[in-house]
């Protein structure tokens, strides 16, 4: 049986990133979880993932917890595998939670928030390297995703360029 604990240090990172990239984010409630082994999904192990609780699910978590207001109807969950997050750098820690934050969005109609709904939202690109090895820039999907990582390459670049000889 797959057991779950609170995964504060998840929680503080996410914070930082929900202050600086994700700022939809900042009122809606969050919980962040370990999964004490990782899961598997076609093949890959899965670091992380997100998840809308509502209905139901959320109806029973809200009455055994006091810490939220009653209205709150549905509400997020991140989980990350904790038995794959020592083998992460610092770095790629950060990006898995950036990640999983980008899952998460807010759909606010006209008028204001006052029925906001909790989306999660799928990636941006799902393709094969091989496709792209043989096509190319095939679909506009690929191309924006091909043109987000000329940027990183330029950006680091620029950030540590290379003078010839790494020293001893």
């Amino acid at each position: 049986m797959t057991g779950y604990s609170a995964a504060p240090q998840v929680e503080r990172i996410a914070e930082k990133l929900i202050a600086a990239h994700h700022q939809h984010l900042a009122t809606v409630p969050i919980r962040y979880v370990w999964r004490d082994k990782a899961a598997q999904s076609k093949g890959n192990i899965v670091f992380g993932k997100a998840r809308k609780v509502s209905g139901l699910a959320a109806h029973l978590v809200h009455l055994v917890r006091d810490d939220e207001p009653p209205d709150e109807v549905e509400f997020f969950v991140i989980e990350i595998a904790a038995d794959m997050w020592p083998t992460l750098t610092d770095a790629q820690q950060t990006a898995l939670i950036d990640h999983e934050l980008c899952h998460l969005g807010v759909d606010i109609p006209e008028g204001g928030d006052k029925d906001r709904s909790l989306v999660v939202r799928g990636h941006d690109l799902e393709e094969f390297a091989a496709v792209v090895g043989r096509h190319g820039l095939w679909r506009p999907a690929v191309e924006t995703f091909h043109a987000a990582v000329a940027m990183q390459l330029t950006l680091d670049d620029i950030a540590a360029p290379s003078h010839g000889k790494a020293k001893e």
